[in-house]
């Protein structure tokens, strides 16, 4: 796919730093004010390549907890995992990769730093999250090359060792790609002997090679402190507020805590459909992929700024594939998701779109972001992202009570062993 003139002219793409944080504007332009050749991907994105370590983790059973827990209490347990992740990290050399929202993290070690010291301090890790922590989380490490854009970490690669962590792993279950393991060879460790116990995952081969379970292996020499500030996702005073009430579990503080920054809103998720793997001789065809995709997220930022005003919706952010909105009346989000998923079809975009109401806490961070957290926007991502399909627009139960629910019929699905009641179009 190219970005024809005709269709989008250079001017579509003139989007300032301070509407799009989320996006790298200046790669974007740079690639769709070319020719769009392999040879132009391959050089606008040299620069941005760096070579290392990706370790990403997912949780594991937030769907039931929420079910006899509350938000911000969810939100204290989630945050122990994300600050030891952290800490461990950081102690070793790794850098946070973008803004932790929802129950993910994701860490970049510079190649500089040594995988005998990640290795160790993946099984540090594990043991540390089985004593201290309730919420359990899976990791996926992968030494190899990604590209650095806008905050965050794209390429093949690190969309394949995301997706192991995220889908293909249980909660405390830590794995290992075989390059990781290869490059921990070539460091002369004893990979054989008693320090450093693997199972393969015959399951998981892919053209990157094996994926290992880590079973045991050495420690890191000393603990590190733990340190809480992670690249949140939350403002300043809430976030400062959780760890006081962290520390101490004061009711008091949690009443507060509710009143001042909890609200119930109706969370509009849209995942639009991906730039297509073809089959071509240019060698550079996954660089010119991961340009155009990230022109569609222009396509979509632009097809829903276009009408959020008309239905008093606020954008969070367009991130990836993603875009997430919030709005006061469910009615107007039903009608704001179905007008830009029409816009977005005329553009040649296809979608799919969650919409979930309930408590929700909406913060611009200490970096100018916005971002969002709270279980309607994990049901949302679950209706339309895990289950869903392309075409289509789903709703919960709780926001078909509030709408006009001409045209849907009513299903269910099990995710993470709980029956959600939804409403498809």
């Amino acid at each position: 796919m190219k970005f024809s003139p005709k269709a989008y002219p250079p001017s579509f793409f003139d989007l300032t730093q301070d509407i799009s944080k989320d996006l790298p504007v200046d790669i974007i332009k740079a690639w769709t004010n070319s020719d769009q050749s392999g040879d132009i991907a391959k050089s606008i994105l040299e620069k941005t390549k760096v070579r290392g370590t990706l370790i990403s983790s997912d949780s594991s059973g937030l769907t039931k907890m929420s079910q006899h827990m509350g938000l911000i209490e969810l939100l204290a347990k989630i945050n122990q995992p994300k600050e030891l992740v952290y800490s461990f990290g950081t102690h070793i050399g790794g850098e946070g990769v973008g803004i932790w929202a929802a129950d993910n993290t994701e860490m970049f070690y510079p190649e500089s730093v040594s995988t005998e010291s990640i290795i160790n301090m993946l099984n540090s890790i594990k043991k540390e999250l089985l004593h201290t922590c309730d919420v359990k989380i899976s990791l996926a490490a992968h030494f190899g090359e990604f590209y650095s854009l806008g905050g965050g970490m794209y390429g093949n690669e690190a969309d394949w060792i995301e997706n192991i962590a995220e889908d293909q792993t249980e909660g405390g279950e830590i794995v290992i790609s075989e390059h990781l393991l290869e490059k921990f060879k070539s460091s002369d460790n004893n990979v054989n002997g008693a320090s450093l116990s693997l199972i393969e995952r015959e399951d998981l081969q892919s053209k990157y090679g094996k994926i290992f379970r880590l079973e045991d292996g050495q420690m890191l020499a000393d603990i590190p402190k733990n340190d809480p500030y992670y690249p949140i996702p939350y403002s300043k005073d809430f976030y400062e507020d959780l760890i006081k009430f962290n520390t101490n579990t004061d009711e008091v503080l949690l009443k507060n805590m509710y009143e001042k920054y909890v609200e119930k809103l109706t969370v509009v998720l849209i995942e639009r459909e991906r730039e297509e793997e073809i089959e071509t001789e240019d060698k550079y065809i996954h660089e010119v992929r991961l340009l155009n995709d990230l022109a569609l997220s222009v396509v979509m930022k632009k097809a829903a700024d276009a009408v959020l005003s008309k239905y008093n919706g606020t954008e969070i952010k367009t991130a990836g594939p993603l875009g997430i909105y919030v709005f006061k009346e469910s009615q107007k989000a039903l009608d704001f998701a179905k007008e830009l998923k029409n816009n977005l079809l005329k553009d040649g975009v296809s979608s799919k779109t969650g919409i979930d109401y309930g408590e929700l806490l909406v913060f611009t961070t200490p970096d100018g972001h916005k971002d969002i957290a709270g279980m309607p926007v994990n049901q949302a991502s679950k209706m339309a992202q895990d289950k869903g399909e392309f075409g289509h627009i789903y709703m919960s139960a709780e926001v078909a009570k509030q709408v006009n629910t001409e045209g849907f019929s009513k299903t269910t699905i099990e995710v993470s062993r709980v029956t959600i009641d939804q409403f498809v179009m």
